[in-house]
């Protein structure tokens, strides 16, 4: 029971979005909600279209 609640709790924890006063400057989730998000996603997915 005791591994259970730590990975139900493990797994409710990393789903939380870091705090973006915590990312460096080359990750593409700062430009979330914002006009560059859909430019951000295509360079993290390397489309080049």
């Amino acid at each position: 029971m005791k591994y259970l609640s730590f990975l139900v709790l493990f797994v409710c924890f990393s789903c939380i979005e870091p705090n973006v006063k915590d990312m460096l400057g080359d990750d593409f989730r700062l430009y979330k909600h914002t006009p560059a998000w859909s430019l951000a996603k295509a360079v993290e997915d390397e489309d080049t279209t």
